[in-house]
């Protein structure tokens, strides 16, 4: 069982849940490491291993897992892992938990920054479907009906907690983090300039509803929200008007904020539109997850970018991607970690408190 002292009163607490291990997938390590050191150092000094799967495959091809007992029998393991859910990454995944099972783990909860194939999750009318529960469907096999629990930030949609048994998938939110750190450096670099915050939707307005009024309260920076208004042409959308304090937009900052970034192309969209009915000054781009794909590192690294800045947490992992790197290094992209965050959910989840109020 986990052993911490508390702090303050000198008495000793034991987890039911057993020892707590972090079990980071291939390009997490780094990760777990940090993690071990942030909870190790609270008051309560709760003791952290680390049992590292080794994941290869034979000369056939076929895959081959090593991963000891050691750490894992009646332990409370957390699997630390991310997105976007290639079919390499949810296979080694499927095969970690299957190996925990057979450790003979106490606990398993996966812990995923950005839930895989979380954009999938309704059916595309008669081309395509709905592939989330079916992936959530095989995690919870693989783990032969042992997997607690996933946690993982800002889903891509509400609806995405229902592809799992109540309670089964936790969202914990990294907007408030992000949005608050791109307005205080937007207040200190134009601190008399209007601030305009540019949401894709209306249905984004109300999601990230609480969390804004909290920012602005927190800041004190003041702004207005305009909502863009979009129109399904086949299976594309465009954005064919504006709605919220457009009266203004002209001479202000805008910053655009979303879930999630992949090619740039809807935020370069975004910035056209405007672009032809106002005049304004620099365009900031906030989003939870920076998937990046497609055009997106290039479009950043233009001189002529209508990106300035492209405010990301790493949900997903950036700074292992070396054209990322660069634009990171040249502050182009400003990444606000959410490693604090992520140790204090696996503090929670391992004493089995309630992370409500983290979320």
């Amino acid at each position: 069982m986990t052993h911490s002292t508390n702090g303050d009163s000198g008495q000793s607490n034991f987890s039911q849940n057993g020892g707590l291990t972090l079990v980071p997938m291939p390009g997490f390590e780094g990760l777990a490491d940090s993690i071990k050191s942030i909870i190790e150092s609270k008051p309560r000094s709760t003791k952290i291993d680390i049992a590292t799967p080794i994941i290869s495959s034979r000369p056939s091809g076929e895959p081959f897992v090593i991963l000891q007992k050691d750490h894992i029998g009646g332990h409370d393991c957390m699997i630390l892992t991310s997105g976007p859910g290639t079919r390499e990454k949810l296979v080694d995944t499927m095969l970690v938990l299957g190996y925990l099972v057979g450790r003979k783990a106490r606990r398993i909860n996966l812990i995923s920054g950005y839930l895989p194939l979380s954009r999938s999750d309704k059916d595309e009318g008669t081309t395509e479907l709905a592939l989330l529960p079916m992936i959530i469907s095989w995690l919870v096999s693989a783990s032969f009906g042992e997997l607690r629990r996933i946690v993982s930030c800002n889903l891509h949609s509400p609806q995405s907690v229902m592809a799992g048994r109540p309670g089964f998938i936790t969202e914990i939110s990294m907007v408030r983090r992000v949005l608050k750190r791109a307005l205080i450096d937007v207040r200190s670099l134009f601190p008399d300039k209007l601030v305009t915050l540019l949401l894709p939707d209306e249905n984004a307005q109300k999601r990230f509803e609480l969390e804004i009024a909290r920012v602005k309260k927190e800041t004190g920076v003041e702004f207005s929200i305009i909502c863009a208004q979009k129109r399904h042409l086949g299976d594309k959308t465009k954005i064919v008007g504006l709605s919220g304090d457009v009266d203004h937009i002209n001479g202000s900052i805008i910053i655009s904020l979303d879930d999630e970034v992949s090619t740039l192309g809807t935020t370069v969209e975004a910035i056209s539109f405007i672009r032809e009915k106002y005049v304004f000054g620099e365009f900031l781009a906030v989003a939870v997850h920076g998937v990046l794909s497609g055009s997106a590192t290039e479009i950043l690294d233009d001189v002529n970018s209508p990106i300035s800045k492209l405010y990301l947490t790493d949900t997903i992992p950036l700074h292992n991607r070396p054209r990322v790197a660069r634009l990171i290094e040249n502050k182009r992209i400003i990444v606000v970690s959410w490693e604090n965050d992520l140790a204090e959910v696996i503090d929670h989840l391992h004493w089995d408190e309630s992370i409500r109020e983290i979320r």
